[in-house]
C-alpha cells in the first residue's frame, strides 16, 4: 500500500485483510483529487477515509474502532461447568490455540488496555510543597493541586 494512501502507522491499525476503495477526479484548473475509504468487508461500516488533491493528504479514522481494532476477540468456552476463554481471530475466521482463564484474560486486557501508570506520593508532594520559599507560590500550586483533586473526584464520581 502506497504511504501516501494510508501511512504505515495507520495501516497498522487498520484490519490485516481491508477493502480500499479509490475514486480519481481531474478538475477544470488540473487539480488532481483522490478519494479513498477502508470499509470494513463484513459489517460495511467506514473506518478510514483519505482525501489527496495534488499529492496533499487528509486522512481520518472514522469510527471508534481506531482502539478497538488492537484488541482481539475473545469467545467464552464452558467446557464441563469450567469457565474458559479463546482468542477469536474475526479476520481469519478461526482460534487462537491457546484457552485462557478469566483471571489470565483481565491480565491480558488490562496490559492492552491501560496505558500508563502514575503513582501518587501525597507526603512526597506536600514536602515539595512545602519546600517552596516563597508564600505567592506555595499557594499558587497548593490551590493548583486542590483544583487537581477536585476534578479527579468529579470524574471518578461520572465512571
Amino acid at each position: 500500500m502506497d504511504d501516501l494512501l494510508i501511512p504505515n502507522e495507520h495501516l497498522s491499525v487498520l484490519p490485516n485483510l481491508l477493502l480500499f476503495e479509490t475514486l480519481m477526479y481531474v478538475g477544470e484548473e488540473r487539480f488532481e483529487w483522490v478519494a479513498g475509504v477502508v470499509v470494513d468487508e463484513a459489517t460495511k461500516e467506514l473506518l478510514y477515509e483519505v482525501w489527496i488533491k495534488n499529492e496533499n493528504r487528509s486522512s481520518q479514522f472514522c469510527t471508534r474502532r481506531r482502539r478497538k481494532s488492537k484488541m482481539p476477540i475473545y469467545h467464552k468456552i464452558v467446557m464441563n461447568g469450567r469457565v474458559l476463554y479463546r482468542e477469536f481471530d474475526s479476520a481469519r475466521g478461526h482460534y487462537e490455540l491457546e484457552m485462557i482463564t478469566e483471571q489470565e484474560l483481565i491480565e491480558i486486557l488490562m496490559d492492552q488496555a491501560v496505558e500508563s501508570s502514575i503513582e501518587v506520593d501525597q507526603e512526597a508532594i506536600n514536602c515539595a510543597v512545602r519546600g517552596i520559599m516563597s508564600t505567592i507560590q506555595r499557594e499558587m500550586v497548593q490551590n493548583y493541586i486542590t483544583y487537581l483533586e477536585m476534578v479527579s473526584e468529579s470524574l471518578y464520581f461520572y465512571y
